[in-house]
């Protein structure tokens, strides 16, 4: 069973936090799929009453017959959640249907171009990314077998199905036990190229540096040795978003540390932590008053403040003094002005706004 540590977190947010870990996020009951003549897939999807526009204007025809595996999104946090909850059905479909040959297929929702290291993932399950269909324009499909999705939207939360977490285990258990990797591992978004939306985390990251940590750039590994890092470590720790999602491929019951970058709620973590039976604590190391968008959007402003130092102190007697970079300050606000004069918005005020103003404000004197 999966636990919950709170005294890190900010009091105004601990409320609607508990509330999402107090949930159970497994749906224990069977998937199928049905098998559409004639189904219509776009960029976005399969076409039906409610997006039929997408079908207007239908520029090919696909004979033979295709599972189709959902409507992918290259970003790294999506490749997880969104584009493996159909591959379960891969394996059943051909196993019910013997004498038939099915390829694969999926809604390419952008252009952007997944990552190698994607590619290296699904093939762990026996899936050739070249052999998959990428469905960018409306395509007219002779038969289409469609999989109930394996993790789902109810309301604010993501549950999942048995079948996500055996696709998830079977990609983590292809890698073996190795008693070489580190104990403790970080991983850091630092290295990232043209990172606009994080600022302040070479702060979060010295500090793990002290309490014994090793600090790793998931952009510079390969996926083996991420997934090797990953599946052998006792303690993980990294910022909340698709780097925290990399908790799936951990053992079960590791020990998991989530610095929030904003205060607001990312419900898939939830349930990846319940799948991995995982011991998560949250710290809330952050500034961030407003952001652009949607809160997961950011920017993000983080540094050294109390409850980075007092879980520093309790988990190893540390004893580190508070510390907010000018240089991150300064960026974090550039960050703001520029993407708001380009999108013709102002920024959105993030939930207990005055609460974090006025930290931002003591921090930002105490600097001076």
């Amino acid at each position: 069973m999966n636990e919950y540590i709170l005294d890190y977190i900010d009091l105004c947010s601990k409320a609607a936090m508990t509330d999402s870990f107090n949930k159970k996020y497994l749906i224990d009951e069977p998937l199928s799929y049905k098998c559409m003549d004639d189904a219509i897939v776009a960029k976005h999807g399969i076409c039906n009453d409610d997006n039929n526009n997408d079908s207007s204007a239908i520029t090919h025809y696909v004979s033979g017959n295709y599972i189709y595996l959902g409507e992918w999104l290259s970003i790294w946090g999506h490749c997880i959640t969104d584009n493996l909850k159909k591959l379960w059905a891969i394996k059943r479909v051909r196993e019910d249907n013997p004498g038939k040959e099915y390829k694969l297929c999926a809604a390419k929702i952008t252009n952007a171009k997944f990552s190698h290291n994607f590619k290296e993932l699904i093939s762990k399950l026996g899936i050739n990314f070249d052999e998959i269909l990428f469905v960018e324009q409306p395509t007219k499909f002779e038969c289409l077998t469609v999989p109930d999705d394996s993790m789902i939207v109810i309301g604010d939360s993501r549950y999942y199905y048995q079948e996500f977490a055996e696709i998830t285990n079977t990609i983590r258990d292809t890698i073996p036990v190795d008693n070489s990797v580190p104990d403790k591992i970080y991983f850091s978004r630092t290295k990232i190229k043209n990172n606009h939306r994080d600022y302040g985390e070479k702060e979060v990251e010295e500090t793990f540096r002290e309490l014994g940590y090793t600090i790793l750039y998931p952009e510079l590994l390969d996926l083996d040795t991420q997934l090797r890092l990953l599946r052998n470590c006792k303690y993980f720790a990294c910022t909340e978003g698709s780097i925290a999602h990399n908790v799936i491929f951990c053992g079960d019951g590791v020990n998991i540390v989530i610095v929030r970058k904003v205060c607001g709620l990312i419900s898939y973590q939830f349930t990846l932590n319940e799948i991995r039976k995982a011991k998560t604590i949250y710290i809330d190391t952050f500034l961030t008053p407003y952001f652009m968008g949607d809160f997961w959007n950011g920017p993000f402003l983080l540094c050294r403040r109390d409850n980075l130092l007092n879980f520093a102190k309790e988990q190893s007697g540390l004893v580190l003094r508070p510390h907010l970079s000018k240089r991150a300050f300064v960026r974090y606000i550039n960050s703001l002005v520029i993407k708001s004069l380009r999108r013709h918005k102002m920024p959105n005020k993030s939930d207990n706004f005055n609460f974090y103003k006025q930290l931002m404000f003591k921090n930002i004197i105490s600097k001076s």
